[in-house]
């Protein structure tokens, strides 16, 4: 028994739509990684804005109390000393563990990363940002990161 179709329009029919389903799966894919990055570059635009701005409070002297969160919980802010005691957060930062182990090098203070904790389809990753105050060996690092969409 064949599967082919016998008539030539038939057969047009089936190359058009085999070459449609090409065409718009790449479409999508493409939209897809665009809308992702674009998202993924937001996201590490505020964590940026925010780190850079608790950072410089803390650099100055000027932060005084918890750290206020101006992102609607959006971005989690953490300050923690070479020990890895979170010393200062945001109201929803202030009981978790420090955002990252990645302590950066006084020659290179600031750091963007991502980190994934978990294995799919329960992975939560977050798109981060750590500052090393100052270039002192004592120099505490301000972790600012936001969570990225899940992934399906």
């Amino acid at each position: 028994m064949r599967m082919r179709p016998r008539s030539i329009r038939a057969r047009d029919t089936l190359v058009a739509a085999v070459i449609a389903v090409l065409v718009l799966g790449v479409t999508a894919i493409g939209a897809d990684v665009a809308v992702r990055s674009a998202v993924k570059a937001e996201l590490l635009r505020r964590t940026q804005v925010d780190a850079r701005r608790v950072s410089g409070g803390v650099r100055d002297g000027t932060l005084e109390g918890a750290i206020r969160d101006d992102s609607g919980g959006r971005v989690m802010i953490q300050v923690v000393e070479p020990g890895g005691r979170v010393t200062n957060a945001t109201p929803g930062a202030t009981d978790r563990p420090p955002v990252s182990r990645l302590w950066p090098p006084s020659n290179m203070r600031v750091q963007d990363f991502t980190r994934c904790r978990g294995r799919w389809p329960d992975r939560e990753c977050f798109v981060a940002e750590a500052i090393r105050v100052s270039t002192a060996p004592d120099s505490v690092v301000v972790y600012a990161a936001a969570r990225q969409p899940p992934t399906w």
